[in-house]
């Protein structure tokens, strides 16, 4: 009879108990000498579920927080239709109660961009810079707290890239609105506080896509044409995972989130909707042969 080593080409680990469930088990069988059976780790599919919906229905709201603690400002509901083409370069900052206009303003007056970080170390960059129609950019600015400076342009010019993520000095720029035929792109750009380097491609081009999480760990979904399409990041390439229920674009979603979880909120056509995602569920199961 043929044995487990002789197929495979190794033996199987024999321990005394199971490890804990996680990543790191993933595909790996082994001996549970404790309980006489063989047993395999196993990752369950993250998935999206109904949240609470907003009170007012709307598209490209401003947003802010945590799946748990979240802000959302602004934006258009269901009979005003899409906003007039306007630009500014004012900045406002939250204390928590109230919004305070800074005396520092972007050095380029533009709208559409992406933005992350802190209010006293933020990253703004891409957009556009015409005060009609559409004018992809590449600028880059950075904020101290006091003042925004202009430094290293991306490679890709763009706007609509609400998919971004990380902090002022570790940014990702994802997909967006390019000058190009069909307008959107599966790029990705990485900063490092210094210069934007290319990155492996996403497995969609979308605009007006939305993210959250880190340089090694992002989630962007939704996305215009209306898609509930979900990608993962791991820091070097994109995986699909489970879509959105309800395909939408120009929504929001958490800007920051413990690991493994997101937010996805409102959204055009305009709507309520509200939907949480959750990591994947790492088990162990008994391995059962016949």
């Amino acid at each position: 009879m043929a044995t487990y080593k002789g197929i495979q080409g190794f033996t199987v680990q024999s321990l005394s108990s199971d490890p804990t469930a996680g990543s790191g088990t993933v595909g790996k069988l082994w001996y549970n000498s404790g309980t006489g059976k063989f047993r395999l780790g196993v990752e369950g599919g993250g998935a999206w579920a109904s949240g609470g919906d907003l009170s007012t229905a709307r598209g490209i709201g401003g947003i802010a927080g945590t799946q748990t603690a979240c802000l959302v400002a602004g934006g258009y509901g269901s009979a005003s239709g899409p906003p007039p083409f306007s630009n500014t370069n004012v900045t406002q900052t939250y204390d928590g109660s109230s919004w305070t206009t800074s005396p520092a303003t972007l050095v380029t007056t533009r709208r559409t961009l992406a933005a992350c970080g802190t209010t006293t170390a933020a990253l703004a960059f891409g957009g556009d810079a015409r005060p009609s129609g559409i004018q992809a950019v590449t600028l880059t600015e950075d904020y101290d707290g006091s003042s925004w400076t202009e430094v290293n342009d991306m490679n890709t010019a763009r706007s609509y890239s609400r998919a971004c993520c990380g902090i002022s000095t570790a940014a990702l720029a994802i997909g967006g609105w390019i000058a190009s035929p069909d307008h959107k792109t599966q790029n990705v750009e990485e900063y490092d506080g210094t210069s934007w380097s290319e990155k492996n491609n996403l497995n969609e081009a979308k605009e007006m896509r939305i993210g959250c999480g880190t340089i090694t760990a992002a989630l962007v979904y939704g996305g215009g044409p209306a898609t509930g399409a979900t990608e993962k990041y791991d820091g070097t390439s994109w995986t699909e995972v489970g879509d959105l229920a309800t395909a939408r674009s120009q929504l929001g979603g958490a800007t920051t989130a413990p690991s493994g979880v997101a937010l996805a909120v409102g959204g055009y056509p305009a709507t309520d909707v509200t939907e949480e995602w959750n990591d994947p569920v790492y088990t162990i199961k008994t391995v059962t042969v016949s």
